[in-house]
């Protein structure tokens, strides 16, 4: 695995990006995060121009996005589509709608702060993104497994992975993502970080590093997930990797059995939390409540 730092993948890549100013304004719309009670930290704004910078790279036609939370990286993408590539399309996945009205954590740089205020994704994308960008992107509202199975996607020519961590679904979401590619495509994971419960790490390490040619991007530019979590292991950020690398056929390292049984077994589970999460909607006080059988 190669491993970059933030600035040299940018400068190795050849795209001008724009000001990081301009991305932190993005994100303290959209992705600010509240490392204790009323401290709030820009946590990993680099992924916005690293999306930016290989969207620009890769022009790509179709993108499928899992995980979309508030937005940060979905219109950093459908922001380099803008400028590169007019056609492209954002297909991102993610369970909460972004209609959905909630306490949505921002800052609009008012005297007003840092704070929650009530609103929705898609309010907060009309006063923050333009107009093409938001056309660009079709939101799909569910978790990974159940979409990515009813739903008839084009050939997707780059995926950003962020969705569920835990080693089955990242598996899962790789495998459908494979599913789903042609012969020219570029993949990003999240958080490729020694931590407990976090199967990126193992997924990259067992089953992608020996196949593809791996570039590990240091983002945490700012050392704030190193501090929050006291990690040992330097060697953290994001995991970018594309086709032209390939060692041999997909279907020659993937089999179609592998992947149908990876996306199988995480669907069992994945059944189990949509039950679970429709009766906590009827029933709030259960969701405290651990029961062996959603286990």
């Amino acid at each position: 695995m190669k491993i970059l730092s933030f600035d040299e993948f940018i400068l190795n890549s050849g795209i001008s990006v724009p000001s990081f100013d301009e991305f932190k304004k993005l994100g303290d719309m959209t992705a600010l995060f509240e490392r204790e009670k009323n401290d709030f930290i820009q946590l990993n704004y680099e992924r916005g121009p690293l999306l930016y910078a290989i969207i620009s790279m890769l022009k790509p036609k179709n993108i499928l996005e899992i995980g979309r939370a508030r937005g940060y990286s979905t219109l950093s993408m459908a922001w380099a589509l803008s400028d590169n590539n007019p056609s492209g399309r954002i297909f991102t996945i993610d369970p909460i709608s972004i209609e959905k009205s909630s306490k949505l954590l921002l800052d609009d740089h008012t005297t007003q702060g840092s704070r929650y205020e009530n609103s929705s994704i898609q309010k907060i994308w009309s006063k923050i993104a333009k107009k093409d960008w938001i056309e660009k992107i079709i939101p799909l509202t569910g978790f990974s497994g159940e979409i990515m199975q009813k739903t008839p996607f084009p050939e997707i020519n780059f995926a950003y992975i962020d969705g569920a961590h835990f080693y089955s679904a990242v598996k899962h979401d790789f495998y459908s993502v494979l599913n789903n590619v042609g012969e020219d495509f570029g993949i990003l994971l999240d958080d490729y970080v020694d931590r407990p419960q976090y199967g990126i790490k193992q997924l990259v390490d067992e089953q992608i590093d020996k196949h593809f040619d791996t570039s590990l991007i240091q983002t945490d530019r700012q050392n704030h997930l190193k501090n929050m979590l006291s990690l040992k292991d330097q060697n953290y950020g994001m995991v970018y990797f594309h086709s032209n690398s390939l060692k041999m056929p997909l279907k020659e390292i993937y089999t179609h059995n592998e992947r149908t049984k990876a996306i199988m077994d995480y669907l069992k589970f994945e059944d189990r939390q949509r039950r679970r999460t429709l009766i906590n909607d009827k029933v709030p006080f259960l969701k405290n409540i651990k029961f062996r059988f959603w286990e």
